[in-house]
């Protein structure tokens, strides 16, 4: 994994339905081995994106 861009929320699930609902095409949140629950999407130019959720 080697995003362009990495954003933190303190509600990925609520940011994940948020952006599916407006059509973002986004994969479902991960926890990951370091504890932190990740989700990546791209742009229209495909710039990816991770959203964070640290613990």
């Amino acid at each position: 994994m080697n995003p362009d861009k990495i954003d933190a929320t303190r509600e990925i699930k609520e940011a994940y339905k948020k952006a599916k609902s407006k059509g973002v095409e986004m994969s479902e949140p991960k926890k990951q081995p370091w504890g932190a629950i990740m989700s990546e999407f791209y742009d229209p130019d495909q710039n990816k994106y991770s959203l964070l959720e640290n613990p």
